[in-house]
């Protein structure tokens, strides 16, 4: 489960584009920030490339991407490329049955972002992947979760929405703010669609005529649709942006990917929620938000805040810049990046046991996030030398943050949050006990 969104020019505060991203996976699944170099390849001792589940043909060429990339796929949920094409993807659930292991989603991205230079491209390249090898295959790390995709697609001056069901697929370009989450969302409005996404329908019973035909409609799931709660979600965040229109910046992206539905206010840590952006496992509930991404374009390149940890409400959001490629893991430092995932990912099971109270860490956070918002804002006009040195000290107060919290175990307080009812509990014992198993 995951929710990603983008503002365009005209609905920022500084005529730029917002993208923002939660990436909802299994709890237990590591996520880390893969760097990947501009590389040429020699085609004739390498021909293909292997994606999580099948081989696709290599380029001559791939371009530099930075990468929020689960641990066992090849893909990514997440990145960007050196010419600022930006893609986040979500899991949607349709009336198409699913294919054999194909492409994921996430393998789409990356090859959208190794191979193409505009948002234009990428929609064409994953509409031509979706044709040629379908998609298809297990998305969960411990579940045998399966799903067909959306995406949002940007670069520095447009954005699209693309959503899948099985080989058919719909795009509509963004206006304002686009919002996908965990099902469909595509209307009667789409400006482009596979040849036979209309005609497939009539044949299935799914539409009764070409007037009027909506995609949502016609291949939705509406049995994962409900379970998903993901038209909450996506009203959660565009609520936010329409009140926020005109002065939409990073900040208020951040705000959204820490969002809670009421329900769920102060109580984060005993239950589980499908319907909060900011989605903490639990119960019946097995997807937490694993990593977090916000993207700013500008026509003269890109800012972008990670977390590289899950739950972004006890998370700290760091800049990164091209030029500080070094604070991220490339593909020999496998290892390293899972460790590094795990690692934080100990300050959130310390705080659902009870050692960490979040309340204070919550106001360690906000001490040490004025502090980093600073030093990104001073930046953001500076050199490239400066903006590594920001990366770099940025990326190493986080270390510090994480090392100080199991260092000196936050006093707990009166608010214990080793709560929730006993499912919770068991989910948790089970949950951890299987931590750091897989890779």
């Amino acid at each position: 489960m995951c929710d990603t969104f983008i503002a365009m020019q005209n609905t920022t505060i500084d005529g730029s584009i917002i993208f923002g991203k939660n990436s909802d996976r299994d709890a237990n699944e590591p996520q880390y920030m893969l760097f990947q170099p501009r590389m040429d390849h020699d085609l004739e001792k390498n021909p293909n490339i292997q994606a999580t589940y099948i081989t696709v043909p290599q380029v001559a060429t791939s371009y530099a991407t930075v990468l929020s990339r689960p641990s066992w796929m090849w893909g990514a949920e997440m990145g960007f490329n050196e010419y600022g094409v930006v893609i986040g993807n979500e899991g949607v659930f349709t009336k198409v049955p699913y294919g054999p292991p194909a492409l994921t989603g996430m393998d789409m991205i990356r090859l959208a972002l190794e191979r193409t230079s505009s948002a234009d491209e990428a929609l064409d390249y994953i509409t031509e992947l979706l044709d040629q090898y379908g998609q298809g295959g297990r998305g969960g790390y411990e579940s045998n979760l399966e799903y067909h995709n959306g995406f949002l697609i940007a670069d520095k001056e447009k954005a699209y929405i693309l959503e899948t069901a099985g080989p058919y697929w719909a795009a509509s370009p963004v206006k304002d703010f686009g919002v996908i989450s965990n099902g469909l969302s595509i209307e009667e409005e789409f400006a482009q669609c596979h040849p036979d996404l209309i005609g497939h329908a009539l044949q299935k019973g799914w539409a009764q005529s070409k007037e009027n035909f909506s995609f949502t409609k016609a291949y939705e799931d509406k049995k994962y649709a409900l379970f998903t709660k993901f038209r909450q979600r996506r009203s959660l965040a565009l609520n936010h942006l329409n009140k926020n229109k005109g002065h939409v910046d990073m900040w208020t992206a951040r705000q959204i990917l820490r969002m809670h539905e009421k329900r769920q206010q102060n109580k984060e840590f005993c239950s589980g929620s499908m319907g909060s952006i900011c989605m903490h496992s639990g119960g019946i509930v097995s997807s937490q938000s694993t990593a977090s991404m916000i993207v700013r374009l500008t026509k003269d390149g890109l800012d972008c805040l990670y977390t590289g940890s899950s739950i972004p409400c006890i998370s700290l959001f760091k800049p990164f810049w091209w030029g500080s490629e070094s604070i991220f893991f490339t593909e020999d430092e496998h290892e390293q990046g899972v460790k590094h995932w795990l690692e934080r990912e100990g300050v959130h099971r310390a705080v659902l046991a009870g050692n960490i109270d979040v309340l204070a860490l919550r106001k360690k956070l906000a001490v040490l996030e004025k502090e980093v918002d600073g030093l990104i804002l001073d930046a953001m006009d500076c050199d490239e030398a400066k903006k590594r040195d920001v990366a770099l000290k940025c990326a190493q107060l986080d270390a510090d943050f994480a090392r100080d919290l199991f260092a000196s175990r936050l006093p707990e307080t009166k608010r214990q949050t080793a709560c929730g009812g006993p499912y919770f509990k068991w989910f948790w014992k089970k949950t951890n006990a299987r931590l750091g198993q897989r890779r």
